[in-house]
């Protein structure tokens, strides 16, 4: 029979059994720096590690100085190995608070993101395969840093291969021929290459937020090589903006030789760029004005063209404010066929506009006579009368310049309904005064109800019988 003191060993035996920790702790020597050094070896003195088979394993790392670093752990042959980091461990159970891993690349290299308020970092040895020797060196990096060395060489080669040779920009205007080039190709061309530098600049400028306060204009190197490529690219940029929206320019020029239609039509496109053309060289200037200029006397031929076949009277939408404006913007002085047309296009839409504004008016007071239900009041017509006056008043004089349009069928016909309008206020005008006098003495024979000379009277003045 089993002893009392015999059970009690072998219960304590199974509690220290139950009790022992599942994961050993590895402690470097020399032992984890978290300073800014660069690449450090993981060593256990002069050795390295030995790994065991299935057996789990944890190394303490320390926290950075400051925020926005790297823990780097690179491996020569990880043969293997499942690990993580953690922000916090349990002998028993392994890390819970696991970071991710931003290097999703390779198996070789881990890549983790640390703060400074984190008071330990578990890196923790999950699995390992086979018995190994653990040869690894560890990193401490600013996030900046590490992220712009290793894609230092990536952003030198994307800009090579999307830099554009600025011989063409430079002798448009002289060697190059706008009227046969290629633009389709050439926009493709910017397009493509445009899209892959800014791709860059937002990866610089993701780097860029990340800067400690302490590293800006000082003569780190890497800082330093930021500085040059940013420039680098930013320049590039701004250079393929330009190029690409001088070959669109001159691109929608030359779709509208022949056609002034498409031209006058394409004048709010041209402006932007030909108000903003100082930021140009004058090889650019000077050709995106001169090939404007010569295309603004087309404008008023056009619109005569178009104004001779019209055949009502309605406004003519011309934006004169545009055309005045590509004149200054190309530096060309307005013509003198040009200013007659603004004049004028200026004058017959004053007209217009107030001539559509009498005829409104004539109509409501047509529209106030007819839709009367009753004899009205004494009152009424004089009102009619006096809003009759005013029509007249508002009425302009009739276009008879400048000379040069007099005879437009659309002159004709304005001057021809601003006198209609004019002669018809005036006569309801007259008939209505007479209509006021005649409900005046209507109504007072109706208070007597003598409808008998209300009668008589009607009857005398067939032309009121808008009375009835």
């Amino acid at each position: 029979m089993i002893s009392k003191i015999k059970i009690i060993l072998i219960i304590s035996s199974l509690f220290l059994l139950m009790r022992c920790a599942a994961y050993k702790q590895l402690k470097p020597d020399p032992e984890i720096s978290s300073l800014e050094k660069g690449y450090i070896e993981l060593a256990n003195g002069k050795d390295n590690f030995e790994l065991k088979k299935e057996k789990k394993y944890f190394i303490k790392f320390f926290p950075p100085l400051k925020d926005n670093f790297y823990i780097v752990l690179k491996f020569e042959n990880n043969y293997g190995i499942t690990s993580y980091l953690s922000r916090d461990f349990d002998d028993k159970e392994g890390g819970k608070d696991k970071i991710s891993d931003e290097n999703e690349a390779g198996k070789d290299l881990n890549l983790y993101a640390v703060d400074s308020e984190t008071p330990v970092y578990y890196w923790v040895i999950e699995n390992v395969p086979a018995d190994v020797l653990l040869k690894m060196q560890y990193r401490y990096a600013p996030q900046w840093r590490y992220q712009f060395e290793t894609k230092y060489e990536g952003f030198k080669g994307a800009l090579t291969s999307n830099t554009i040779k600025r011989n063409t920009y430079e002798s448009i205007g002289s060697s190059v021929d706008l009227s046969k080039y290629n633009y389709s190709g050439e926009l493709q061309s910017v397009e493509s290459k445009s899209t892959q530098l800014q791709k860059v600049h937002d990866e610089l400028i993701a780097i860029e937020k990340i800067f400690p306060a302490n590293i800006l204009n000082t003569n780190d190197e890497a800082y330093q090589n930021y500085v040059e490529i940013r420039s680098k690219v930013d320049d590039e940029i701004s250079f393929q903006k330009k190029y690409s929206s001088a070959l669109r320019f001159f691109q929608s020029e030359a779709l509208t030789h022949g056609n002034t239609k498409l031209f006058v039509e394409k004048i709010p496109e041209f402006l932007p760029f030909l108000q903003e053309i100082n930021q140009y060289p004058e090889n650019i200037k000077n050709t995106a004005q001169e090939t404007i200029g010569k295309r603004l006397p087309e404008i008023v031929p056009y619109y005569e063209g178009v104004l001779t076949q019209r055949t009502s009277v309605s406004p003519i939408n011309v934006n004169l404010d545009n055309i005045t404006a590509i004149y200054k913007a190309s530096h060309t002085l307005l013509t003198e066929k040009q200013k007659t047309f603004n004049k004028f296009v200026t004058l017959y839409n004053s007209k217009e506009r107030a001539l559509a504004s009498a005829r409104t008016e004539l109509n409501n007071v047509k529209n106030s006579i007819s839709n009367k239900s009753a004899m009205p009041e004494n009152w009424f017509f004089g009102n009619i009368s006096q809003k009759l006056a005013k029509i007249r008043s508002s009425l302009p004089d009739g276009l008879y310049s400048p000379a040069r349009y007099k005879n437009y069928l659309i002159v004709t016909k304005l001057n021809r309904e601003i006198n209609s309008i004019r002669n018809q206020s005036r006569e309801m005008e007259a008939l209505y005064q007479k209509a006021n006098n005649l409900v005046v003495e209507i109504n007072r024979l109706k208070a007597q109800k003598n409808y008998r000379e209300i009668r008589r009277l009607l009857k005398q003045n067939p032309e009121m019988k808008f009375l009835l």
